[in-house]
């Protein structure tokens, strides 16, 4: 159940001395029409949670192909939302093609009014999460090397679980990182250095938070496939910057510049307010 916006975004805000990301693994079906919960959602964002980046899984009820499932609240404007794509390595099973490819239940746009989610994409397929065991030390750590491929039991503490719910989290830890970037004085009033100190230290706005994390994701190269057939949905072709991955799987390394691992060059314009007509040089 929708716990609501303000009770919500305070639990963990705490006035700002709290948390400034949060992820939420949940939703529910509303046919990607604009409801007065986005109204909430969008308006709480905007003004008085301005500098959080709220993350929200777009759902699983995309295994038909239909256009505008992605629920509530993902379909809002203002949150962030994650479809799932599979994952890599000993994370996918033999029959899997791995993480260029969108797992077919991950939830599609547009909305209703025409605007394109999922926002981005990432790993969500088989993810190794924490089983806790409150009475157990050391519970989290697992007994076995996780491994798909050889079983889906990795050990009394952890164990493997699929959906956007898990995608999400991915791309929350990921902007934990990045907001620590902005925090530690990687970009100056001019453009982002690159180096740790090079430049000031700021606190990042959630709309600078989810374009930089947008503008750096990569389109899936692959398809849609089934899971757990295998089986890849040629009927439903992928594309780039469609209602299927939105701009695709994050990267940080392609979202800002890193001295020494990438070229890129960034200016980054935080928190400022645009209306209708208005130009910003």
């Amino acid at each position: 159940a929708d716990p609501g916006v303000s009770r919500l975004f305070s639990s963990f805000y705490n006035s700002g001395d709290g948390a400034f990301i949060s992820n939420a693994s949940w939703g529910r079906g509303y046919n990607g029409l604009y409801s007065s919960f986005c109204r909430d959602y969008d308006g709480a964002l905007r003004s008085t949670y301005s500098d959080v980046l709220f993350v929200v899984s777009a759902g699983n009820t995309g295994v038909e192909g239909t256009a505008g499932t992605i629920q509530n609240p993902a379909d809002c404007k203002s949150p962030m939302a994650v479809g799932s794509s599979l994952s890599y390595g000993d994370d996918i099973r033999s029959n899997e093609k791995g993480i260029e490819f969108l797992a077919d239940y991950s939830s599609r746009g547009p909305t209703s009014d025409g605007r394109i989610k999922p926002d981005v994409v990432a790993p969500g397929h088989f993810i190794v999460a924490p089983n806790a065991e409150p009475n157990t030390e050391g519970e989290c750590d697992g007994s076995k090397s996780p491994s798909i491929r050889r079983s889906i039991d990795v050990g009394s503490g952890v164990r493997y679980v699929s959906g956007t719910s898990m995608a999400s989290p991915v791309v929350t830890g990921g902007a934990a990182i990045l907001r620590q970037y902005f925090e530690e004085g990687y970009c100056n009033s001019e453009r982002c250095c690159g180096s740790k100190g090079c430049g000031e230290s700021f606190i990042p706005s959630g709309s600078l938070m989810k374009a930089v994390l947008m503008n750096g994701a990569q389109p899936l190269t692959g398809g849609i496939q089934r899971v757990p057939d295998g089986n890849v949905v040629n009927e439903q072709p992928l594309k780039e910057y469609d209602g299927n991955q939105g701009m695709g799987r994050i990267n940080l390394v392609n979202s800002v510049p890193l001295e020494g691992e990438n070229n890129i060059q960034l200016i980054t314009v935080n928190d400022k307010f645009i209306k209708d007509g208005d130009k910003d040089e």
